[in-house]
Parts: C-alpha cells; structure tokens; sequence
C-alpha cells in the first residue's frame, strides 16, 4: 500500500490564523458595526438540553451610524452556501443571545465565495413576525484585485503594512474565487516572506 501525503487546503492556514488573532484586530479588518466590546461564550444550550456553538458572539457599543445602542453580533463564518438548515440554525443562535443576554442581536454571515453568497438563503421566518435577515460580507474579484495590487506596490517600494493590510495577506485566499485560488495562494505567500519581519508592519517593534 502507497502512502500519499495529505496536502492541506490552502485556506487551512488562513483559517488558523483566523482563530488566532486578536478579536479586536478581526472585528477592525472585518469592518463590523459598532465599537468592540468584547467577546461572549460561543455556546448554546437548547431547551432539549442539546448544546450549539456559534463562530463568534461579540458585544458591540453603538457607533450611531448603524448601531444606536448595545448590541450582540453573532458573526458566521461560511465558505459554502447557507441553505434553509443552516440559515434554521443560526436563527436559533440569535433567539438564544437575545433571550439568555436581553440584547438585541445583529446577525452577520462572512461568505468567503460570491458565488455561494448568491446562492444563499437571504430570509428565513420562523413565523409571521419573526424574520432573520442575516447581513452578509463577502469580498468580490475587484476588491480583492484592488488589494493585491496595493499589497505588492507597497512591498515593491518598501513601504510599511498597516495592521489591515498585513491580514490582507493571511486572509485575501480565503475569500478567492475558485479559478483564482493557486494565483492568489502562490501571490501571498512571496508577500509574507517579503514583510515577516516585524519592521515592515506599522504597530510591530523595529
């Protein structure tokens, strides 16, 4: 028998350091509403005793643009679309934040395809007068070519990252088209060779 090497999924690593950063600095990047707070418990408990567990349960101020008072964001982070079961369950995340918390709740789904975001469910009512209508982030090709370019201009004059661009490194394969996904992939990868050291990001030690 012929062992084969399992090659991970270039997003692997992206995903990884998604869990690893800072919240404060991913609610930044991902430009969500409001003024961080902090972070709440992911879990849920159902009242058939079963436990859930959301992405990321966060408490936000209001920023008066378009958060006007305290609020919870249940944020999901999706790589394929969300169908009529998976749009189900995170109706149940927000009924529960908002009953366990007594806060209102913003719920905001990240899709990292535009394709799988045109195909997801955009409204689910769990009755008449219920209605989840889940905010959706997702990054098309020209924002994502837009960046890149920035990236390597900036790389190429041997200029320092923001913190922002910095993740744009890690996290830019995440949201590439399928078709786009070796160029990108092979693309950041020079990128983080060229600014790993500390003195190219604005905010690092020299």
């Amino acid at each position: 028998m012929i062992l084969r090497k399992k090659i991970h999924h270039p997003n692997d690593v992206s995903v990884k350091y998604l869990q690893e950063t800072e919240e404060e600095e991913l609610f930044d990047f991902f430009e969500l509403p409001g003024k961080f707070v902090k972070s709440y418990s992911k879990v849920i408990v159902r009242r058939d005793g079963t436990t859930g567990e959301m992405d990321w349960l966060v408490l936000v101020d209001p920023d008066n643009i378009t958060i006007h008072q305290r609020t919870l964001i249940n944020v999901e982070f999706q790589t394929r679309r969300v169908g009529e079961e998976k749009i189900r369950v995170i109706c149940d995340y927000k009924d529960y934040a908002k009953t366990y918390y007594g806060l209102p709740v913003l719920t905001i789904i990240i899709i990292f395809d535009e394709k799988e975001y045109e195909a997801s469910v955009k409204e689910y009512a769990s009755t008449d007068s219920d209605i989840l209508r889940p905010q959706y982030i997702h990054m098309p090709w020209k924002k994502i070519e837009k960046r890149l370019n920035n990236l390597e201009t900036k790389i190429l004059n041997k200029e320092k990252l923001s913190q922002k661009e910095a993740f744009d490194i890690a996290f830019l394969p995440m949201f590439a088209p399928k078709q786009k996904a070796k160029f990108i992939t092979e693309k950041t990868v020079v990128f983080f060779n060229e600014v790993e050291q500390p003195h190219l990001i604005e905010g690092e030690d020299s």
